[in-house]
């Protein structure tokens, strides 16, 4: 019997990161999240987890609460994605007081690594976290994590390398300590001529309306939505969101798949919005990177290929990998937050694997 791998996870949001380790391996035993709707989720799809609801800060003993809660345990593994927005490249929006609130996120998860030490530290992040600044914001993280006695690989990966349908790019940063030895590398699964594409994902749910919904599935056509689906028969979240006349009628003047502002004739004027806004998802492509806005069309390329109609929850879950015996909690709008928020649980078990993997190895002696 392998012995478990024991990781905490800290800005734990729905589960997406717990659920890629767990599948890789891990066993969560805590994670910790301060918004009450996707704590609801992480109980609801993590049962043998210990969900801590509170907002994380410097001072709060990381080490004493699992002590309290679970005299025997271990944190093996700690793992986090602190809230990203003051990276981003929407992270401008804002007040400069809100901005740092969120960047210091990052430090307090570096505070808590660097006092407990654990054998492994994973912090999944935005890109911006390395390009702005000329990058010095990820190079504090790798020196802090180097002069507490750790080994770092920065990843810079595509999640649709690592068979997501999304084009999403993110940042891993994973630590091993020095005296275990590990050696770290994980090779993508996916290339330009095996990628998923937006079709491949959802083409089994439904056609809609806006404002109407679907509980019944069309027939399975590729092996990520036989996969998706699992067991499940009945299609939940399939909900999608009712829009203004303007916003139909500029929807409708959108030609086709892929359609993007640029092609709107003369008579439909915007008066505002990013050069992405307003424009339909390429079915034979994959999707952008998936936000809390995937239901709303003057947010980003959001609109469905052939609907005159924005994501609903179920697709926005799909594009991002998350199975559909998945649970969510809370109203719909708050459901989109938790989804585009979350890391793809398939990325997240990809990252994983390879070092649950060699973390077993080096504190247990298995292969």
């Amino acid at each position: 019997m392998s012995a478990d791998i024991q990781a905490v996870d800290l800005y734990a949001g729905a589960g997406g990161l717990s659920l890629g380790f767990e599948r890789a391996g891990a066993k969560v035993v805590l994670a910790v999240e301060a918004n009450a709707a996707a704590a609801a989720t992480y109980r609801s799809n993590h049962p043998d987890t210990q969900m801590v609801e509170r907002r994380l800060g410097p001072n709060w003993n990381l080490a004493k609460r699992m002590g309290d809660l679970f005299p025997d345990a271990r944190c093996d593994l700690l793992i986090g994605g602190p809230p990203c927005q003051g990276w981003s490249s929407l992270g401008g929006r804002g007040s400069e007081k809100r901005r740092a609130q969120l960047n210091s996120c990052v430090e307090h998860f570096l505070a808590h690594a660097c006092r407990l030490r654990p054998p492994a530290v994973v912090m999944e992040n935005v890109r911006g976290l390395a390009v702005k600044d000329g990058g010095k914001h990820l190079r504090r993280v790798e020196v802090r994590l180097r002069e507490s006695g750790y080994a770092v690989t920065t990843l810079d990966v595509r999640a649709a390398d690592f068979g997501v349908p999304q084009l999403r790019h993110r940042i891993f940063v994973v630590a091993t300590r020095l005296d275990l030895q590990i050696d770290y590398q994980v090779a993508p699964s996916h290339d330009e001529s095996t990628v998923l594409t937006v079709w491949d994902a959802i083409s089994d749910l439904p056609s809609l309306k806006a404002g109407t919904r679907s509980a019944e599935y069309l027939r399975t056509e590729t092996e990520f939505q036989r996969e998706m689906r699992g067991d499940v028969d009945q299609l939940t979240w399939h909900e999608a969101p009712a829009h203004s006349d303007r916003i139909l009628e500029i929807l409708r003047a959108l030609p086709s798949e892929g359609a993007s502002r640029s092609e709107l004739t003369s008579e439909i004027t915007l008066t505002s919005g990013f050069h992405n806004t307003y424009c339909r998802l390429w079915a034979g492509k994959p999707a952008p990177a998936v936000t809390s806005s995937a239901g709303r069309v003057s947010s980003g390329r959001n609109a469905h290929p052939y609907d005159d109609r924005a994501l609903t929850p179920r697709e926005a879950a799909r594009l991002q990998s998350f199975p559909d015996s998945y649970k969510w909690k809370g109203d719909r709008w708050p459901v989109y937050q938790q989804i585009g928020n979350a890391v793809p649980p398939k990325l997240a078990e990809a990252i994983a694997r390879p070092l649950v993997s060699r973390l077993r190895s080096a504190l247990f002696g298995e292969r």
